[in-house]
């Protein structure tokens, strides 16, 4: 499985984001890097000063590497899919998506088959893994329609996957649910199945639609 990377080249980089988890240290650079590109260590450092509260840092741990989605997304994912058969990555506890099945993390949801109707909201993490097994799943026809929730990185390989589907950059930051604050980042919802016209029409009321028009 892939991980979320960063790559500081300085010294003064590397220490700004010294003795914070691998997941904390990823989500600070990347906020960082959208915010200053080149960012310095006093950059950095203010970045992670601002993220990384004691309100916040429980977002940060291994365990907020999955999210509960928030019910605006929910309904309307539902309101697009109809319904959802499989919630391939839920969340731990009580499952917040009414799919008729659940794979839990002890369930390995990577390693079991996917079919139907299937909202994803994969754990951050492990983000390309979990992309790449819905793009084929999706292209070999077991999945028939789904919703995808993701963080809107667009300089990652995983993101480029899924180009060719049409997403919704929802505005603002998502406020999870059982989460005191806002997403660090910005999310963008992906829509991969036949109806496109009324993933629009129904996710245009959270954020732009945008889709790749190829042309003949």
């Amino acid at each position: 499985m892939y991980k979320i990377l960063y790559n500081p080249r300085e010294p003064g980089q590397a220490l700004a984001l010294a003795g914070l988890p691998p997941g904390q240290q990823a989500e600070v650079w990347q906020e960082a890097v959208e915010r200053f590109e080149q960012p310095t260590a006093k950059q950095i450092t203010a970045v992670r000063d601002a993220l990384v509260t004691p309100s916040k840092a429980a977002m940060f741990t291994s365990e907020s590497q999955q999210w509960n989605t928030p019910r605006p997304i929910l309904d309307a994912a539902i309101a697009v899919l109809g319904a959802i058969d499989l919630d391939p990555c839920c969340n731990a506890g009580m499952p917040n998506v009414p799919a008729t099945a659940h794979y839990r993390e002890e369930d390995d949801g990577l390693q079991r088959p996917w079919q139907g109707r299937l909202y994803v909201n994969p754990p951050y993490d492990t983000t390309a893994a979990w992309v790449g097994k819905l793009a084929a799943s999706h292209q070999q026809g077991a999945v028939s329609a789904a919703v995808l929730l993701v963080a809107a990185r667009t300089d990652t390989h995983w993101f480029q996957v899924l180009t060719p589907y049409p997403v919704c950059f929802v505005r603002g930051r998502l406020k999870f649910s059982g989460a005191e604050n806002s997403a660090p980042f910005p999310s963008a919802v992906f829509y991969l199945g036949p109806d496109t016209r009324a993933f629009a029409a129904v996710f245009n009321t959270l954020g732009p639609i945008y889709e790749v028009h190829r042309g003949t």
